[in-house]
């Protein structure tokens, strides 16, 4: 798939090459598709095929910022370097234009899907969106089994930071951050290192620790207002889940909810050895 868009970044065809680059920005940024039904339910929201040439900035060495506003009114923001061939069709297709103007007059959500089923079959910016989540959900936790002896809540952690990586990935966000969440969350941290340096016995030390760790990662989330509900229920393959847990030793009700366990009850009989 990558090798033939990136062949058609090149395309003699107008519409071929503005299809190829709106497809690797789906690639880069695993942003929705967007349509003008979107658009007039949410004012001002846009997707990928509705990016206007007012929401990308060329700084140069063939690095953009895209700055929109997304579904549910969620801001999107990055900057990021691309491809040559990518940054010189962004360009043309900007130059001599208004900050109103359509990026991709030619492409909408409809042409776009019917242009990645062209490059696979079944493929479309959904399948793409959810490959990308559970591709980086399969690598990091890769890299991450934990010592089975590990305590489960250290286990956990270390799914729920994966987690919050691929909601970043994917841009989901909750509506509406809250700066006072944040700093009492750094208050707690804090409270909790001073409780540990002067705690008398090794209990009272991995106790300490243990809240250190759980609100930190809170903190996280916070900060960045991640939803890791979101990509956890509809965009992660919930077999890469099982598998970790079974090399782990980790309990699956720690990961998924009694709702959870039930849309995917499907996937509890998934191997340790598993790879999506």
């Amino acid at each position: 798939v990558r090798k033939q868009y990136t062949k058609d970044l090149s395309s003699s065809k107008t519409e071929v090459r503005q299809l190829a680059t709106a497809v690797y920005l789906l690639d880069v940024l695993a942003i929705r598709p967007g349509t003008e039904k979107d658009e007039a339910k949410e004012a001002g929201t846009l997707g990928l095929t509705t990016l206007k040439c007012g929401n990308i900035k060329f700084e140069g060495n063939s690095e953009i910022t895209v700055d929109f506003v997304g579904k549910s009114s969620i801001q999107f923001t990055k900057s990021f370097v691309v491809e040559d061939m990518a940054y010189e069709n962004l360009k043309r297709l900007c130059k001599a234009k208004g900050a109103s103007a359509k990026i991709f007059p030619n492409v909408d959500a409809t042409t776009l899907n019917d242009y990645l089923k062209t490059l696979l079959p079944g493929l479309t910016a959904k399948v793409f969106r959810t490959y990308k989540a559970s591709s980086i959900l399969q690598n990091e936790l890769s890299k991450s089994i934990p010592d089975i002896d590990s305590p489960t809540y250290e286990k956990k952690l270390i799914y729920d930071r994966v987690n919050i990586e691929v909601a970043k990935a994917l841009n989901h966000k909750k509506l509406g951050g809250s700066s006072d969440r944040v700093e009492k969350l750094k208050e707690k941290i804090k409270a909790f290192k001073a409780k540990k340096k002067s705690s008398s016995t090794p209990k009272q030390k991995a106790s300490a620790q243990k809240s250190i760790d759980l609100n930190t990662a809170k903190l996280e989330e916070a900060q960045f207002n991640i939803s890791t509900s979101t990509s956890k229920v509809n965009y992660l393959d919930p077999r890469i889940t099982v598998a970790w847990c079974k090399k782990g030793e980790v309990p699956i009700e720690k990961i998924y909810n009694k709702t959870q366990l039930s849309k995917f009850v499907w996937a509890m009989e998934t191997p340790s050895d598993w790879k999506f």
